[in-house]
């Protein structure tokens, strides 16, 4: 069947390394995924996200953009860290 993710894009001003370095850290120290859907964190260039004119995220036209591979991703994809116990 088909695997799922979710796939999280972050426009950064910075191309330095070291800042995504930082960057990349801090958002996934910040994330608390409770479930089995693996998350990929994406730091883009400024720009690599399609607006509408009235300036809105256009997320179908970011979806085809991401699927036929025209969105650079400027940091090395890792694996988020998951909670996967159940609560309650």
């Amino acid at each position: 069947g088909d695997s799922k993710k979710i796939i999280l894009l972050l426009e950064c001003r910075t191309r330095d390394p070291q800042s995504l370095s930082e960057i990349y850290s801090a958002v996934t120290a910040a994330i608390r995924f409770e479930g089995s859907v693996p998350i990929q964190l994406m730091l883009v260039p400024r720009g690599s996200m399609i607006v509408t004119s009235s300036g809105k995220l256009s997320r179908a036209r970011v979806k085809k953009e991401f699927l036929a591979g025209g969105i650079v991703d400027m940091q090395e994809w890792k694996p988020l860290r998951f909670v996967t116990e159940q609560s309650g």
